[in-house]
């Protein structure tokens, strides 16, 4: 009779813990609480679908298509970069590559400009070169700009142990039931999101910026792999007539030694640099960050990238 109680208890238990869970669900995908907790996972995924679908052109990039042919009259501005190029949840017609050709062109009426987007998530310096080599230069571009952001530094490709971040940690042992769960539930997504932000507080694994960090030593391969790739941008150039433009698009306080030493790179090698930050660094980070689950920039920030670099640019002429 004991045990057949105990069996009754235990699936009362389980029953009211699902539905708990359900409810939990239903709260964390209500609007106002996903736009206080920024969704998390499920939220990046549901995006990305609509734009793998219909928002890349036939080289594989967020952009429009191009013609491999020149138009007369015109500029050719490739930009290279990651996923802050890309847009990471940002609309396609906010990205900055796309607000940057608008103000470009609405602000000049003797020549037209054309801005080539080669990004993708995940990328750094030495795979953009890659990118530029293989597709970039049959466009002849005038301007290569080579979009720097904090993460550019790490070994992307074979890592060592000590160059491989420590990955978020599962609540559950079965791996596909962890990334199944973390791509759908809203609530999962939030309660793994937060324990392992836990467990960084507590030193028990690496955060993520602080393991950028790491890869800003010149004794390391990380920045040594930078420092070879962006020489070799600026021989292509010199090969290939067209100039080279290092944008450090940093809005983070903090960095302020990392993005020196790549500015101060881009100066040894002749390169023209400008740096971003001083047009964030009055406001707050949540003014800038596409949701409070995600550090990447927002439609916001995408808009001062843009008009920066069109002024910067209209100024150079």
């Amino acid at each position: 009779m004991k045990l057949k109680n105990w069996g009754i208890n235990l699936s009362l238990a389980l029953i009211g813990l699902f539905v708990l869970a359900l409810v939990l669900e239903v709260v964390f995908r209500l609007p106002a609480v996903v736009k206080k907790t920024g969704g998390n996972v499920p939220a990046l995924w549901r995006w990305r679908t609509p734009v793998v679908q219909n928002e890349f052109n036939s080289l594989g990039f967020r952009d429009q298509g191009h013609s491999i042919e020149k138009p007369p009259d015109t500029k050719r501005i490739i930009i290279l970069g990651d996923s802050i190029v890309y847009g990471q949840m940002v609309e396609f017609d906010q990205i900055f590559p796309q607000v940057l050709e608008k103000f470009l062109n609405r602000e000049t009426t003797d020549s037209n400009y054309e801005i080539i987007s080669l990004a993708r998530a995940g990328w750094n310096t030495k795979i953009q070169l890659e990118a530029l080599e293989e597709k970039g230069l049959q466009f002849d571009p005038d301007l290569v700009i080579v979009a720097f952001y904090l993460n550019d530094t790490q070994i992307k490709r074979n890592p060592s142990p000590e160059e491989d971040f420590d990955p978020e940690r599962r609540l559950l042992p079965s791996v596909k039931l962890d990334r199944y769960l973390d791509r759908h539930s809203y609530f999962y997504s939030f309660v793994k999101f937060k324990y392992n932000r836990l467990l960084e507080s507590l030193g028990r694994k690496t955060d993520y910026f602080t393991h950028q960090r790491t890869f800003y030593n010149p004794d390391l391969r990380g920045w040594q792999q930078f420092v070879t790739s962006l020489e070799t941008i600026k021989n292509l150039g010199q090969q290939n007539q067209f100039q080279v433009l290092l944008v450090s698009l940093n809005w983070r306080p903090g960095w302020e030694k990392e993005t020196q030493m790549a500015l101060d790179l881009a100066e040894s090698l002749s390169i023209p640099s400008l740096d971003m930050y001083s047009y964030f660094s009055s406001h707050s980070l949540e003014d800038f960050q596409v949701s409070p689950s995600d550090w990447h920039p927002n439609a916001t920030a995408h808009a001062i990238y843009a008009q920066t670099l069109a002024d910067y640019l209209l100024k150079s002429e």
